[in-house]
């Protein structure tokens, strides 16, 4: 989870200074079509604590401090209005988590992956385990995770959920562009020139800086967006049932997949007959404080156990052992009496 792509957006310079710019910054996002326990509705609802529907009313991004004094990373911090609670104990009607990753506000976007990414008005149902303990508060993290949009159901991904083999949500198909789609708030102009990478491209520009502060603060973008490229081959997986899921898509099922996606109000009364299944009591869940400094412990790296060389247990030969060597000598090593 904690491999990261830090990628800079120098776009918002150049949008200030040349009106060819003026397009989405596209890049190309991991597929998640690859994991049959993550589609297993009765693994994620096992593993929760909290299952609820509800919507997005806030992101906001702050970086972490290190006990080690080193580095600060992105984090997200998303408020959710719950709606709906289908699993444990509602902390209340908004519910704050943490993710690592996100905007450091200075024009670079940190993508941690397979941590989802939120913003303002998506609607989820969302597989919560905790919260603020680690990188993600979800089972399994992106797995954890289902969209809704215009009634219909999708994974993390995007993928329409087109139907529920056994306890498997089976997603396949195109995306719709509006959860291909991430916009973030675009840097202050005084935040972007901390960028190194955006300080160099700026002494390449003959123009003043107070001309660049105005011109940026004019033309500049209020959001950048980011828009997530499916390639041909990862539609090509979702659609032929990578990730394990031929024996529940294809093997098993006699009829061909409906089309997609499947409506949330069916989708919900068969989660609800698989968490009614479920034995495992869920521990209360609370919301992260959004103003509490986030601290992330330095990694310790843990040296191999040290072996020595393999010991030889002594061993003293009493007389019957020697001449039973002797013997065998005098027959060349061979343990076949002789007649």
């Amino acid at each position: 989870m904690r491999a990261t792509n830090l990628a800079v957006l120098p776009l918002l310079v150049l949008l200030a200074f040349s009106s060819s710019n003026r397009r989405p910054v596209e890049r190309s996002f991991h597929s998640g079509t690859g994991s049959e326990a993550g589609s297993d509705l009765a693994t994620l609802t096992n593993r929760s604590n909290l299952v609820f529907i509800g919507k997005v009313t806030r992101v906001d991004y702050r970086l972490s401090r290190r006990t080690d004094e080193g580095g600060s990373l992105p984090h997200a911090i998303v408020t959710y209005r719950i709606e709906r609670v289908l699993r444990g104990q509602s902390p209340g009607k908004d519910f704050t988590m943490r993710f690592i990753g996100g905007s450091d506000g200075s024009g670079r976007f940190m993508e941690v992956t397979g941590v989802p990414q939120f913003q303002q008005g998506d609607e989820d149902l969302l597989f919560v385990s905790g919260n603020g303990e680690g990188d993600c508060a979800l089972v399994m993290c992106e797995w954890g995770r289902y969209r809704i949009l215009r009634g219909g159901v999708y994974n993390n991904h995007g993928f329409p959920v087109r139907a529920i083999r056994e306890t498997h949500a089976i997603a396949r198909g195109t995306p719709p562009r509006e959860l291909l789609t991430l916009r973030y708030p675009a840097p202050r102009f005084d935040d972007l020139i901390k960028n190194p990478e955006v300080q160099a491209l700026m002494k390449r520009q003959t123009i003043p800086i107070a001309e660049m502060r105005k011109r940026y603060e004019a033309e500049a973008p209020k959001d950048i967006e980011l828009i997530r490229v499916v390639t041909e081959e990862a539609q090509h997986d979702a659609s032929e049932g990578r990730e394990g899921a031929e024996r529940y898509a294809i093997a098993t099922t006699p009829n061909p997949l409906p089309e997609g996606p499947m409506a949330i109000e069916e989708f919900v009364p068969r989660l609800q007959t698989i968490i009614a299944q479920t034995s495992r009591n869920p521990t209360q869940i609370r919301s992260v404080d959004p103003t509490a400094p986030i601290i992330v412990a330095r990694a310790v790296a843990v040296s191999p156990r040290k072996t020595g060389p393999e010991r030889v247990p002594s061993y003293t030969r009493t007389p019957a052992d020697a001449a039973e060597m002797e013997a065998l000598r005098r027959q060349d090593l061979n343990p076949v009496i002789r007649r």
